[in-house]
């Protein structure tokens, strides 16, 4: 792989930037934290993805994960509790950027791929909104939000034949 295209901050370390051809690859690295989003890594990665969207130079975008075991558990919990403990913002800045690059992702012109591998937690949104996603062996792919709106469903549904049964 070659270094990354001057529109790369090569100072990240927790998102890494490479460049194959006309192939631009996309790596998160946060393995101690299963690859868990931070805001930073929303905000290195939405400029980016606008730049190598107007580039003629790439032709396609590959995302993928450092390690085996997790290409992303999701938002970085752990960052929202404590900033929420110390009375800080950081939940709703990362909330409305991370939404932010999800439209970006949904709407984005050139072909984007995802290599799914390990848990694949809360990160499935940025995995589902993409062209192509390719889910490798032993990939856990779960969404949260899911599993709480069938929750939510089947509560309703119990409340409305409780509803039914006394009338």
């Amino acid at each position: 792989m070659t270094d990354a295209t001057s529109c790369s901050d090569p100072a990240a370390e927790d998102l890494l930037v490479a460049r194959v051809g006309a192939a631009q690859f996309i790596t998160l690295n946060r393995q101690k934290a299963l690859n868990a989003l931070n805001l930073r890594m929303i905000r290195r990665l939405t400029p980016q993805l606008t730049c190598w969207e107007k580039e003629s130079s790439t032709n396609i975008v590959v995302l993928k994960a450092a390690g085996d075991k997790a290409f992303c558990s999701g938002g970085d919990l752990k960052s929202i509790y404590h900033s929420h403990q110390e009375g800080g913002h950081y939940a709703q800045h990362f909330f409305y950027e991370e939404f932010s690059l999800n439209s970006i992702i949904g709407y984005y012109k050139k072909p984007l791929v995802s290599l799914l591998n390990g848990i694949t937690f809360g990160g499935v949104s940025i995995a589902v909104l993409l062209k192509a996603s390719k889910a490798l062996v032993g990939c856990w792919f779960i969404l949260p939000f899911i599993c709480l709106l069938f929750v939510c469903l089947f509560v309703c549904l119990l409340f409305f034949f409780y509803i039914c049964m006394c009338f």
